[in-house]
Order: C-alpha cells, then sequence, then structure tokens
C-alpha cells in the first residue's frame, strides 16, 4: 500500500519504502503505531535533507527516535480518537495533551470507591 501526504514524489518515495520494510519487520502491529502517522513524521523528519540537495537517508539513533516518537504520537491519537484524551496546538505550534472532562469525572469515580472491607479479622 502506498501513502499519500503533501510531501514531493522523491521523499514520500524513500517514506514509503521505510514504512515496507517496517512492515516487512511488523513494526506497526508489534508496536501498535499507526502507519499514516508514522509516514507522516518520516516525510517531516527527511524534508529538510530534500530541500538542502542531500542524500535522504536516517541515522540509525535519529530513525529510533523518530519511531519512538511515531509510537507516541499513535497511542495519543488512538486515545483522542477514544474520548479518553485531547489536545490543543497553541499560536507556536507545540501541543499539549490533556484529559477530556468526562474521563476526569471517571477517574474521579474510581478513586472514590472504598476498598473492600477486610472479613479476616485476627483473634
Amino acid at each position: 500500500m502506498k501513502l499519500d501526504n503533501k510531501y514531493p514524489e522523491p521523499v514520500k518515495e524513500i517514506c514509503n519504502d521505510m514504512i515496507n520494510t517496517l512492515q516487512e519487520q511488523n513494526f506497526f502491529i508489534r508496536e501498535e503505531a499507526n502507519e499514516q502517522i508514522t509516514f507522516d513524521v518520516l516525510c517531516e523528519s527527511i524534508f529538510p535533507d530534500f530541500i538542502k540537495g542531500v542524500e535522504l537517508l536516517w541515522e540509525h539513533e535519529k530513525l529510533e527516535k523518530i519511531l519512538n516518537f511515531c509510537v507516541v504520537k499513535s497511542v495519543v491519537y488512538k486515545l483522542e480518537k477514544d474520548g479518553i484524551l485531547n489536545t490543543i496546538e497553541d499560536e507556536n505550534g507545540e501541543t499539549t495533551v490533556f484529559m477530556t472532562n468526562d474521563q476526569k469525572s471517571n477517574i474521579n469515580n474510581i478513586i472514590n470507591i472504598s476498598p473492600p472491607e477486610n472479613n479476616n479479622s485476627s483473634k
């Protein structure tokens, strides 16, 4: 499957190759990462090198950090989609993640549940 976004074809091509490699290694199943999110982040990370006209490659350590970020971003996306979290972006492009009011109520209800009484009294 070829993923798509706003980036130029050479960027998308190398990122699709990386997506295929990650699929072969079961990365998306093992890490529960979202393929489109991972594709978009990979494209964003390699685009500056495309602009500079240098070879489009990731160093191992940089790729590892990028993929970890993709996993985190995928989890936040799923929790947001499930209505557990919400996000807001400020004027500087920084994203803040927060729990929805419904989930805050659920957590408060869980916290306020009394623990079961201990019926094992010593004699």
